[in-house]
């Protein structure tokens, strides 16, 4: 999977709008209207590898899947300031 930057803008700008509450299971569904899920779950699981966003994650090896929950999802400082250095922000 390639990372894109535009969705990462996206989902961190989603992300900055609820700060500093979760982003929720209604958020996260908003968020797949507008990226397949598993697109969506693959740039999460990126951003909380760099520390942009905090979340649970737990990787299910017999369904060979993550779960990520949402309601433990939010931007973090590093992810504000990011998205702060972004040319469009």
């Amino acid at each position: 999977m390639k990372i894109d930057n535009n969705i990462i803008v996206g989902i961190l700008t989603k992300l900055a709008d609820v700060y500093p509450f979760m982003l929720e299971t209604e958020g996260y569904r908003k968020l797949l209207t507008e990226i397949e899920e598993s697109i969506l779950d693959g740039h999460l699981i990126y951003l909380s590898e760099k520390g942009l966003i905090s979340t649970t994650l737990r990787y299910l090896e017999h369904q060979r899947e993550w779960e990520i929950h949402s309601n433990n999802t939010r931007i973090t400082a590093h992810g504000l300031d990011y998205l702060a250095s972004q040319p469009d922000s």
